[in-house]
């Protein structure tokens, strides 16, 4: 090796000292520091959406036309205050109403074929009562009669039998047990006489009962055809009213109109096709869509949060303070829903239903090392999918 060059060498080799080494000891104490300030200092945890909206509470009520056909009167005006129930729109019904009222004679046709057959009937029935009640009380005379003949019948045998007994002892004459067995047989055959009246006279009434009767019978059958007829006919008639009703677009509740569309009478109106929208007299609300990774476990009711609306730079606006009220216990589609009340300040930007708006909530603190250990993890590479 030249001598030159040996030389230089020795000369770097006496220059070196502790110098280095002393100038990475700040360097490591400063990290040391940032890496302390990162695992303990609270730093402010805030989320945010730009998926939200204002909205009313119970929100905007829409008015649908639940079939097709042609205006026949419109009473659509923007911002127009509208009562519940109010008409807004009327489509023609005119074929709906002409068969309601058709329906409604066919019903008043049958109702009127019913009172003649329930009078019939009711006086059938009091008929057949009667008569079961004459049939009774004949049983009970025919009865009392027989026991009457019965009993005159055996009174007469047992007067024959002791002139009989009188006859052969030689107290009465040969002719007196003849005209007592005459008058015996005279009362039994009274006796029977009257049993077969009775049983004559009960099979009559039995019979025209079982007339009437029957006769119910085929009334009942009849009544209850016609009474099915007129319950088929208020049936047709409910739904006829119904289709009429269904034409008559009327407001589901109390509001003002903030949105109407472009019809007039005359114009065709399909099934289905948007008319107007209802706006309830309700407060207003914030609905937000948060991301459930960081959001599920920091967000809750109570917490503040800021609004900044599209259509007013905050820059130039500010923003509106607000306060979180609900917190989807789940997410669904993937998002959380949230909930917030906003609370304007005067000389803020005017809020409505409808205005697109961030949100950005503070939910609480954390540290620079767990945001930054969150970070990597969104950045890392998707997990393998399963076998």
């Amino acid at each position: 090796m030249p001598a030159p060059f040996s030389g230089a060498l020795r000369a770097l080799r006496a220059a070196r000292g502790p110098g280095p080494a002393l100038l990475l000891l700040p360097g490591g104490a400063v990290l040391g520091l940032l890496g302390l300030w990162a695992a303990l200092a609270p730093v402010p945890l805030q989320l945010r959406s730009a998926d939200a909206q204002i909205e009313l509470q119970g929100g905007a009520l829409p008015l649908s036309a639940p079939v097709s056909g042609r205006a026949r009167a419109v009473h659509l005006r923007l911002h127009a205050p509208v009562e519940a129930g109010a008409l807004l729109v009327q489509l023609d019904d005119d074929l709906q109403r002409a068969a309601l009222a058709e329906e409604l004679a066919r019903g008043a046709a049958l109702e009127a074929e019913l009172a003649p057959l329930r009078a019939a009937r009711a006086a059938a029935a009091r008929a057949a009562g009667e008569g079961r009640a004459a049939r009774s009380a004949l049983r009970v005379e025919e009865a009392a009669s027989q026991r009457a003949a019965e009993a005159a019948a055996a009174e007469a045998e047992a007067e024959a039998a002791r002139v009989a007994q009188l006859a052969s002892a030689g107290a009465v004459g040969a002719a007196a047990p003849l005209s007592a067995r005459a008058a015996a047989a005279a009362a039994r055959a009274e006796a029977d006489r009257r049993r077969a009246g009775a049983n004559r006279q009960l099979r009559e009434a039995t019979g025209e009962t079982a007339v009437l009767e029957a006769e119910i019978a085929e009334l009942d059958h009849r009544i209850a055809a016609a009474s099915g007829a007129v319950e088929v006919s208020a049936a047709a008639a409910a739904r006829l009213a119904a289709e009429v009703e269904r034409r008559a677009l009327r407001a589901p509740a109390a509001g003002r109109l903030g949105a109407v569309a472009a019809l007039r009478p005359g114009d065709a109106v399909a099934e289905g096709a948007e008319l107007a929208t209802i706006l309830p007299e309700a407060p207003l609300q914030v609905v937000a869509a948060f991301d459930p990774g960081p959001a599920l476990g920091h967000l809750r009711p109570g917490q503040r949060a800021r609004l900044r609306l599209a259509a007013f730079p905050w820059t130039v606006w500010g923003a509106v303070d607000a306060e979180v009220i609900a917190v989807a216990d789940a997410p669904l589609g993937g998002a959380l829903r949230v909930e917030l009340r906003p609370l304007p300040a005067p000389g803020g930007p005017p809020l409505q239903h409808g205005q697109p708006l961030e949100v950005e909530v503070d939910a609480g603190q954390t540290t620079a090392l767990a945001l930054i250990l969150r970070a990597a993890a969104q950045l890392g590479p998707a997990p393998a999918p399963a076998p």
